[in-house]
């Protein structure tokens, strides 16, 4: 069940002055073409920003002086910049050689465009089949991790940290078994509590007790419970009130990032103000 403030339509300044000064780490996510067009509201509300990076054609093929361009504004304004890969139809730890080897090549391109637009965070997803059976376990961990670790390695060169997201996952067995057997301290991972919402009925503590201080970034959506809709927040039925208490009393302090259409950036900043629940994540 939500909390019950819908919030304002307009984000508190007081807002925007806290994470200016850098005390809140708030990002909402845009695809490349609509981070320049929403600059201005970035720095007006003391925002950073997750680069959508989800076409793969657009990955293999991106165009190095805008991309080079993007970065050098972001930075000018001091814009905190993260990643979020291609999504579609990669599986790292995939039983056809030939669709580990392209996943592995959309995630090689995609680090070079972290490097260059000045992303520190990249989130990535297992891939993995959710229906696979306990005893496929081993192969795929197997698999996935000749995958995965030239690509650790490259992040590692980087300085970028690698952010497993728990997509389609029923628990955090697969984050867990892969970031133990990858043993590196760039990765770590993004947790996407609408996905949570979604397809797991294991409770959020075991899932936090966990992945514990390894959540680096918390995915911030709505949703009803059956479909990820990517609503704004208080629009669907997530509590987010337990879920931020649960957060903080484990002293986990993510970057927030809100993942949805930008048309709801601001319903949903001014209802995180409203039902004041990034109080205890605040840095002084």
């Amino acid at each position: 069940m939500q909390t019950s403030k819908a919030g304002a339509k307009r984000v508190p300044r007081q807002f925007s002055e806290t994470c200016k000064r850098k005390e809140l780490d708030i990002a909402v996510a845009l695809p490349p073409r609509l981070v320049q067009r929403n600059m201005a509201f970035l720095q007006r509300h003391g925002l950073g920003v997750e680069v959508m990076l989800y076409d793969t054609n657009w990955v293999c093929n991106w165009p190095k002086e805008k991309v080079a361009d993007l970065g050098k504004s972001l930075r000018d304004l001091d814009v905190k910049v993260s990643a979020h890969g291609p999504v579609h139809d990669l599986n790292p730890g995939s039983l056809d050689v030939v669709i580990r080897e392209y996943t592995q090549h959309c995630f090689f391109k995609t680090l070079s465009v972290c490097q260059a637009v000045g992303a520190k965070y990249l989130v990535l997803h297992l891939g993995i089949n959710p229906l696979l059976p306990d005893s496929a376990l081993d192969k795929w961990l197997t698999d996935s991790l000749l995958t995965w670790r030239p690509i650790v390695g490259l992040a590692e060169q980087l300085g970028i940290t690698i952010l497993l997201e728990n997509m389609f996952l029923p628990s955090p067995k697969f984050l867990v078994a892969l970031k133990e057997g990858l043993a590196s301290e760039r990765v770590k991972f993004c947790f996407d509590i609408g996905h949570f919402q979604v397809y797991t009925g294991i409770p959020l503590e075991e899932w936090l007790d966990r992945l514990g201080r390894d959540i680096v970034e918390l995915h911030l959506n709505d949703n009803s419970g059956a479909d990820d809709e990517h609503l704004a927040l208080g629009a669907g039925m997530i509590d987010f009130s337990a879920a931020f208490s649960q957060l903080a009393s484990r002293n986990i302090l993510p970057r927030f990032v809100l993942e949805m259409t930008s048309k709801k950036f601001v319903r949903s900043l001014s209802y995180l103000t409203a039902n004041d629940l990034l109080s205890p994540f605040r840095r002084r």
